[in-house]
């Protein structure tokens, strides 16, 4: 099911938006809820985190600015004493195609009876996502479609398992997106979120900086040749003018229903970036 995440200016504006809507105890008007308040953030500035970081998804690496924040992002969280380790992408190519499966079993028709409403087309981005990314046929079948929701949960405790396996890891910090915000009908790549929705984990994407022409000579660019036509689409969507002064932002990424946790980690994460060696310039 689709959620509404919120939107804030900073982080503790997004603790006071949590605090608030679970002060009302949504879990006795709402059937799906889960009856668990919103915990106290305990902002511990001596604290030091374990942090799994994964640069490239395996499908589609991200633009040159993107690549050149998150190795500022490491060089800096590492000189303010945080632990850095690798985190390989969990089935990348499998949880995106599982999501979009699931979400448009009905091959989109859920959307196109709501266009229908007012008689507009879809918008070319929804239209191409609604030809592209449905399903061949529709999930009729339950047990078709129980056979995905058993992937599924086995994608899951996989998660779980290569998490556990780095008992000491606080969060995992990767790009929000492989682009900066981009034109209009030029989106084609989730994975970086798609991963999280299909484990159930909470993520927090935050801007780090403003592209600068270094970024380019920062890192190697391309990387590699095209792995994909994804990435192929992607790449050539970059350019310094296209992007001029877009943010770049990063996301952190914590366990199931620990929410409070991921914001207690990324005010840890931002402090390293504001008060270490300036690698990486956070927005007031």
């Amino acid at each position: 099911m689709g959620v509404v995440g919120p939107m804030a200016r900073s982080l503790l504006d997004l603790d006071l938006f949590c605090s608030a809507i679970n002060s009302r105890e949504p879990w006795h008007y709402e059937a799906q809820q889960i009856a668990k308040p919103w915990a106290k953030l305990n902002l511990d500035p001596s604290r030091k985190l374990t942090i799994g970081v994964m640069e490239d998804d395996g499908i589609v690496s991200p633009h040159p600015p993107i690549a050149a924040a998150m190795r500022a992002a490491i060089a800096t969280l590492k000189a303010a004493g945080h632990e850095i380790i690798e985190w390989k992408p969990l089935r990348t190519a499998e949880s995106d195609q599982l999501l979009f499966t699931l979400c448009l079993q009905d091959r989109g028709e859920e959307y196109r009876d709501h266009l229908a409403l007012s008689g507009e087309p879809a918008v070319p981005g929804i239209e191409w996502l609604l030809r592209e990314k449905a399903p061949a046929e529709a999930i009729t079948h339950p047990y078709d479609l129980w056979k995905l929701v058993r992937v599924r949960e086995i994608l899951r405790q996989d998660g779980v398992d290569q998490w556990s396996a780095s008992p000491k890891l606080d969060a995992i910090l990767c790009p929000g997106a492989p682009t900066l915000a981009p034109p209009h009908d030029t989106s084609r790549h989730w994975g970086y979120t798609s991963m999280w929705n299909v484990l159930d984990w909470p993520a927090i994407t935050f801007p780090v900086k403003t592209p600068t022409k270094d970024d380019v000579a920062i890192v190697e660019w391309p990387p590699h040749a095209p792995r994909n036509e994804t990435e192929r689409f992607v790449w050539n969507t970059w350019s310094e003018d296209a992007f001029k002064d877009a943010p770049v932002g990063l996301q952190l990424v914590g366990r199931r229903l620990e929410e409070e946790k991921l914001l207690e980690d990324l005010w840890l994460v931002e402090r390293a970036f504001t008060e270490g060696s300036q690698a990486v310039q956070t927005f007031a």
